[in-house]
């Protein structure tokens, strides 16, 4: 069976790996105390199309409104601070017209000064945060938007959204078609070149979460397929709250490597207390030596800056 890459629509892929449901649902439960339905009786593989160099999950099980409501209980889920609000901050002057895809309470609104700004979010309770805040925010989807919308907005933009969606392909096509010519379209997602694309067992970077995996040379290649200027590519810093995991990652792969091991995004040999524990103690002194020095390597973003031509 051929299966369409969801960006380029090649079906040119191969498989990369064949997700354990079991496993998946287990540390979804164990990890963030979310019991799975959306995954039920699907057999979910990681691919990577050869035409586009996007990683992508195949069926693409999206998470249901429910299953994102949970995950907002934590407080880490929509930050306030991120250096990818200040990238993006640089490209919107103050006689800009914005549109935010996926704008969460609104964190990245409070932080421009612009002609105009205006929200679509799919979050019934995230909505209410950010209009109590004062902001124009509204529940839907940028596809539907945008038949109203075309041309109307200097700067379009989403912060780790473009990963959850199922067809990326008509999310950027409805992005870019609310754009004006010569517009700006920001894209910032969990970057596959950093830490995050060599960690193990991080669910929030599967389904029902996240349904793609994007590599820089993916981002650019997207330019490529919708007609637009690349103005840069710009990764993040590693940030305080990434230093423990980068450090467990590093040391995850360091023993993959000594015992001749595959690596693996979901392995059951790190999902146990006994695995977890040796890999963290192990790892506290490259965590240490990372918390002292002034130098960080590439945090968990990257944010793609385009224009419309």
């Amino acid at each position: 069976m051929n299966i369409e890459c969801p960006l380029c629509r090649s079906v040119r892929s191969s498989r990369i790996e064949l997700l354990e449901h079991h496993l998946l649902s287990r540390l979804y439960r164990t990890q963030l105390g979310i019991d799975l339905s959306e995954i039920n009786g699907h057999q979910i593989e990681l691919r990577v199309c050869a035409g586009c160099d996007l990683k992508f999950y195949h069926p693409p099980v999206a998470g249901e409104e429910k299953f994102y409501e949970n995950l907002q209980r934590f407080d880490w889920y929509y930050l306030a601070e991120k250096e990818e609000y200040d990238i993006a901050a640089e490209y919107v002057r103050e006689e800009s017209s914005v549109l935010e895809i996926g704008g969460g309470y609104g964190a990245f609104a409070t932080r421009i000064k612009a002609k105009s700004y205006v929200g679509l979010e799919l979050s019934d309770s995230a909505v209410a945060v950010a209009r109590r805040r004062g902001l124009s925010v509204h529940k839907g989807s940028v596809e539907a938007y945008c038949t109203e919308h075309e041309g109307e907005y200097d700067v379009v933009c989403s912060f780790q959204v473009l990963e959850h969606v199922a067809n990326p392909r008509s999310f950027i096509e409805a992005s870019v078609r609310c754009l004006k010519p010569g517009g700006t379209l920001i894209q910032s997602v969990p970057s596959e070149n950093s830490f995050l694309g060599q960690e193990v067992n991080n669910v929030l970077n599967m389904p029902p979460h996240h349904l793609t995996r994007w590599t820089d040379s993916a981002l650019i290649r997207l330019a490529e397929l919708f007609g637009l200027g690349v103005l840069e590519l710009r990764h993040d810093t590693l940030a305080d709250h990434h230093i423990r995991p980068y450090a467990v990652s590093q040391m995850r792969n360091s023993l993959n490597k000594i015992f001749g091991l595959d690596h693996r995004s979901l392995d059951p040999k790190f999902a146990t207390l006994f695995a977890r524990a040796v890999v963290r103690g192990l790892s506290l002194i490259p965590e240490l030596h990372l918390r002292v020095i002034g130098m960080r390597p590439a945090g968990h973003s990257v944010t793609a800056i385009y224009v419309k031509t």
